[in-house]
């Protein structure tokens, strides 16, 4: 917002350095005592103050009261009236012929027509501008004072310009907030859907260890108080470094061995070295949660592969088991569901996720961007 700022002061001190150089355009004969004459007069800068304050009026109360505020007719109405104000004013005609009272005024001034009469070889010098009586080819056309009616439109145009830029990027940044407020809202929605539905099937696990009076029912409630801990301490868009995350999932990894049978192999692959950028948190859960789930068999070989590395600026995350468990079973696929739309909401056009089931085997394959700023 600063930087918003700072560019949009840039820009109206520019503007109002162009519109202060802009008699300069006249100046052909002497430029050096024509300007010196202008700017030491005090007509030339309550000049530059009538347009600053029409640039103000405009920008501050016409435009975001009358135009924004979808008044048409009274914008156009009250628009047209500053222009005849300043029509009937003649503030530009004014300063010029006050300014070079006495004396000859920029050549510039009479392009249309022939140069007076005091100027033409053989003749006495014409003290007194041609301006007044200056025919149609010069900027005082009759009753109009056509320069000051082209500044009007000049600085008016300008004014809309900037106030319509400006009101574009208020609503365009209100609408990033709210997008951004929305996608915290869904995803905290999401989450307290995903951490019940863990909590659901571990505390199953436990009770399971507890029926058979396990000796590791206590190692299993210490092990679930440090992941719940891990799910409370973060925050909705905080990260979480890859080693965290890892040892949350080592956590996790280690309470699931616990209720698991000897023909369930498990085999963890981790290769994050050099990596120091983060994720956020509690994103592969799912994943491997539910390879455990719909993986494991107490009567035939259950291999389960999980597969973690860092390279290119990519995090690769893979899962792969056997399914004994049929899909259509109840419950089925919550998780992953949740977990992709928080993919969608927090890594954007930034991940990949592939998800298929061949011959038994189900493999889930995520690739995510990593940037600098992670």
């Amino acid at each position: 917002m600063k930087s918003y700022k700072n560019t949009l002061l840039l820009i109206q001190l520019i503007g109002l350095l162009i519109f202060m150089g802009f008699p300069l355009i006249f100046f052909e004969n002497d430029p050096t005592r024509d300007v010196l004459v202008l700017f030491l007069s005090y007509k030339y800068w309550i000049f530059c103050i009538v347009f600053v304050l029409l640039y103000f009026l405009q920008t501050k109360l016409v435009i975001p009261r009358l135009l924004l505020q979808k008044k048409f007719f009274r914008y156009i109405a009250f628009t047209s009236l500053l222009f005849a104000v300043f029509q009937f004013c003649k503030p530009f005609e004014r300063l010029i012929l006050n300014t070079f009272r006495g004396g000859e005024a920029p050549s510039a001034f009479h392009p249309g027509g022939p140069p007076p009469l005091g100027n033409r070889p053989g003749t006495a010098p014409d003290r007194g501008p041609s301006l007044a009586k200056g025919p149609s080819g010069g900027f005082f056309h009759g009753r109009f004072d056509v320069t000051a009616g082209y500044l009007f439109i000049i600085v008016s145009t300008f004014s809309l310009l900037q106030v319509l830029v400006v009101h574009w990027f208020i609503s365009e940044r209100k609408r990033a907030d709210l997008e951004r407020e929305n996608a915290l809202v869904n995803l905290e929605l999401l989450k307290a859907q995903v951490h019940p539905h863990f909590l659901f099937n571990t505390l199953n696990n436990i009770y399971s260890l507890a029926i058979s009076n396990s000796a590791s029912t206590v190692d299993s409630i210490v092990k679930l108080s440090n992941l719940l801990r891990y799910f409370m301490e973060e925050l909705p868009d905080a990260k979480v470094s890859i080693e965290k995350e890892i040892a949350f999932v080592q956590d996790f990894i280690a309470l699931q061995r616990l209720r698991l049978s000897a023909n369930c192999e498990v085999t963890e692959t981790y290769d994050v070295g050099g990596c120091s950028t983060k994720i956020y948190p509690s994103l592969l859960m799912p994943f491997i949660e539910n390879a455990f789930k719909y993986g494991i068999s107490k009567k035939e070989p259950a291999p389960i592969h999980i597969s973690l590395r860092c390279q290119e600026n990519k995090l690769h995350f893979q899962t792969v088991n056997k399914v004994f468990k049929s899909p259509n079973t109840v419950g089925y696929g919550i998780g992953l569901k949740n977990v992709s739309k928080r993919l969608n909401l927090l890594y954007p056009e930034s991940h990949q996720l592939a998800i298929r089931e061949e011959n038994h085997y189900f493999t889930v394959n995520l690739v995510i961007e990593l940037h600098a700023n992670n």
